[in-house]
């Protein structure tokens, strides 16, 4: 019976196609002047255009906040068709691409495509239908056609991410930042920050902080007459709370510019060329963000000379902020030298460094360009948290004008033992899960593909996970002071589970209700459990509602315990 019912269903939105496809003209690109914004509700910008983005590609959008939630509206910023559809569980997740003559506008990570055409959303339906997996990119006739202004989608959190709109303009094939164009730019009237500068010498780097001064920064030290260059530690809000990265860059030295960059527009051939403007080890997104202050995949770019050196940051808005900093030969930095300084040996494809401490060894193979190297070394004091303690001895792992084609390859071994491996990042001592091991002749083996730098450790996790109730959700559920589907009308809540050790083990979540298991929706991506009780399962008394999981290690998570009523 059932699956008679789905050849209907099928049938039907099959009819419904064909409809479309009789009822939808052709004819020119349609070009209108002037943009408007695809959300009508504040536009806070969470994530910038041209920012780093794992695997060495740059964010060719722009982010924007939807607070939690899920079914807003998304406008057509020009009149247009739809030119193709996306679904997927991973990337865009339901993504629409918009054409309007020399434009092409993407809208990632929506829920639906409910809007002025509902034989849209139809289609998208039929695709995920007919995809058992859900994976579909599908180029479509100019059937959908939408005038500005009017609904094309709702926002979501389908893909990766919490509940947001990823926005991309293209013009002429070029990707360009959106709050560039009129229409579309926010009100921004902050400037970008600057936290540091790293010092490279063929051998060492040193940290030294940026103090600010009046409009701009200085150094809070001189650099010392010495071969070096340069790196820079900085953010820009965007007058919103989120540290994103900054559009524009230029570094003078004795008043004449020698090296410049511009993350404006970026080719869709260099989309995966982040790593050779930021330094993608030092690099923590929504934190920090590194940039060279010289041509990284050209050798020899040091500099030994006395002078004045300046460095302008600016966003697409037109902030603008200035560090300026002297080298002067009796200058000395030596206090700011940076832990972790290790041999470096060229990185090429197939190059292994190897060290080796006590019973443990490391092997790490680079397949790109730069130099790299690993060694032993200490971790930093009060790096590691209450719960969290060392199995084994730590290795530095340090990368120089690394252009990566492909992930680092970690290999890591240790005598036999239940523990998890772990990253220790060089500038905020933050502490990262790599991944757990597996025992293989007589040793415990982790391999791990790596992007980044640090200290790697493992480390005994007695740390116990947590579970909280979502106050704020993303599905379509109505108002959430009445944990109410408006559709169903079921009692709805979503509970997120956090582990700072080896990581949630979801296959261990106990959901029970008045102690009988009930079933629930994991979203991986924000570590959440969605639970929906039917109001005809809730006694009048109402009930209990009992969460609990165990991580990586085994540590287990205490009872959270929530009422259900109707």
């Amino acid at each position: 019976m059932r699956a008679a019912i789905d050849r209907l269903w099928i049938l039907g939105l099959t009819i419904a196609l064909l409809f479309c496809m009789f009822v939808a003209g052709t004819g020119a690109d349609p070009v209108a002047p002037g943009m408007q914004r695809p959300l009508a509700i504040p536009f806070r910008v969470s994530g910038s255009f041209g920012e780093y983005r794992p695997a060495s590609r740059f964010h060719h959008g722009v982010d924007v906040k939807t607070y939690e939630q899920n079914g807003i509206p998304v406008y057509a910023p020009l009149d247009g068709y739809v030119s193709k559809i996306h679904t997927s569980e991973y990337g865009y997740g339901n993504g629409l691409f918009v054409r309007s003559g020399e434009y092409e506008f993407t809208f990632g990570h929506l829920n639906d495509f409910r809007g002025v055409r509902p034989d849209l959303e139809l289609y998208r339906l039929s695709l995920r239908i007919l995809q058992p997996d859900h994976i579909a990119a599908v180029v479509v006739p100019p059937w959908f056609r939408f005038n500005k202004g009017e609904q094309i989608a709702r926002t979501g959190e389908s893909g990766l991410g919490s509940p947001h709109l990823h926005f991309e303009v293209r013009q002429n094939g070029i990707y360009m930042n959106p709050l560039a164009f009129p229409g579309i730019a926010i009100k921004d009237t902050t400037q970008p920050e600057i936290i540091d500068v790293i010092v490279e010498t063929p051998d060492a780097r040193y940290q030294i902080p940026a103090r600010k001064e009046g409009a701009g920064y200085v150094l809070t030290s001189d650099l010392p007459v010495q071969k070096q260059r340069l790196l820079i530690g900085c953010f820009d809000t965007q007058s919103a709370l989120n540290r994103n990265g900054v559009a524009t860059l230029k570094y003078e030295w004795n008043g004449k510019t020698i090296y410049e960059r511009n993350t404006d527009t970026i080719r869709p051939e260099d989309l995966l060329a982040s790593d050779r403007l930021y330094h993608a080890g030092l690099t923590v997104i929504g934190k920090v963000y590194y940039y060279y202050l010289y041509d990284m995949t050209t050798a020899g770019s040091y500099n030994g000379e006395a002078g004045t050196g300046s460095i302008l940051l600016g966003d697409v808005s037109g902030n603008q902020v200035k560090l300026q900093f002297n080298v002067k030969p009796e200058a000395s930095i030596e206090k700011f030298r940076m832990p972790g300084n290790v041999p470096l040996n060229p990185a090429a494809r197939g190059a292994v460094a190897r060290a080796s401490f006590g019973s443990a060894s490391i092997a790490v193979a680079f397949v790109g360009t730069g130099s790299g190297g690993v060694a032993p070394s200490s971790i930093p004091e009060g790096s590691l948290k209450p719960g969290l303690t060392a199995a084994g001895p730590a290795f530095y792992v340090t990368q120089r004008d690394m252009i990566l084609n492909e992930p680092m390859r970690l290999s890591y071994t240790m005598p036999p033992a239940n523990v998890s491996l772990y990253v220790i990042h060089p500038i905020t001592k933050g502490v990262s899960l790599l991944g757990p091991g597996r025992v293989i002749g007589g040793r415990t083996v982790f391999d791990i593909m790596f992007r980044g730098e640090g200290w790697v450790i493992p480390l005994n996790d007695g740390i116990p996970p947590r579970v909280e109730r979502v106050l704020l959700f993303g599905d379509l559920r109505g108002d959430a002071r009445q944990d109410r589907d408006p559709d169903t009308g079921e009692w709805f809540r979503e509970y997120y589970f956090s582990d700072s050790g080896s990581g949630i083990r979801p296959e261990t979540i106990q959901v029970l209700f008045n102690g009988n298991p009930v079933p629930f929706v994991w979203k991986a991506d924000r570590s959440v459990a969605a639970v929906s009780i039917p109001d005809e399962l809730i006694p009048a008394e109402g009930a209990i509602l009992s969460l609990r999981a165990e991580d990586m290690q085994g540590n287990r998570s205490d009872w959270m315990l929530d009422t259900v009523v109707k």
